[in-house]
């Protein structure tokens, strides 16, 4: 699961992207993630705050970014919601700068908590996370946002990806349990 392995990047091969072999094609099954909520409503962040990045960190987002124009190719850097503490927002901060000095597309959800909805009372399960409630309305939010944003089309009902909607079922089982009425209108979105 990505909240377990996210920091083995150094580690991964090919196969670990077979997400065909996964019969929740990667939904989070983790136990904090399901069922845990954390108050982080004091949490204000500072857009403000700059920091001066490490070397290697603006080297590889130099590259990066230098990579995604040489290849034409269209990125969305995305900076997820969190309510983290004031060194990391500024080293957040300091590394949107650097992609809207590129004027690379950014899409900063840090500053969209009250059009995506979250509840900083109920939706996270630590400060860097959101929990079950909270991703259900990150996912629905980003997926309009590439809808409306980036043509993206609803694959819901089409043959050729009925091995995700078996998935999705599957998922919706598994996290029924958990699951506030409220919740519901994210798993039956139309875009």
């Amino acid at each position: 699961p990505i909240l377990r392995y996210h920091d083995r990047w150094n580690e991964i091969t090919l196969s670990d992207f077979d997400v065909q072999s996964d019969a929740y094609m990667g939904g989070s099954r983790y136990n904090v993630f399901l069922n845990q909520s954390k108050d982080v409503s004091g949490f204000n962040p500072d857009f403000t705050l700059r920091t001066t990045l490490e070397e290697f960190v603006i080297q590889g987002m130099n590259d990066l970014m230098n990579y995604c124009e040489q290849e034409n190719i269209k990125a969305l850097f995305i900076i997820m919601p969190q309510a983290v503490a004031a060194d990391r927002i500024a080293n957040q901060n300091t590394i949107a700068e650097m992609i809207e000095k590129r004027e690379l597309d950014l899409l900063d959800l840090r500053k969209h908590t009250d059009e995506i909805d979250l509840d900083l009372k109920t939706d996270y399960y630590n400060e860097r996370h959101t929990n079950l409630h909270g991703s259900l309305k990150v996912t629905d939010y980003l997926a309009r946002y590439f809808i409306e944003n980036y043509g993206f089309k609803d694959k819901r009902g089409d043959p050729a990806y009925q091995n995700w909607q078996e998935a999705s079922e599957k998922y919706t089982a598994l996290i029924k349990p958990y699951l506030y009425d409220s919740d519901y209108k994210y798993l039956t979105s139309s875009y």
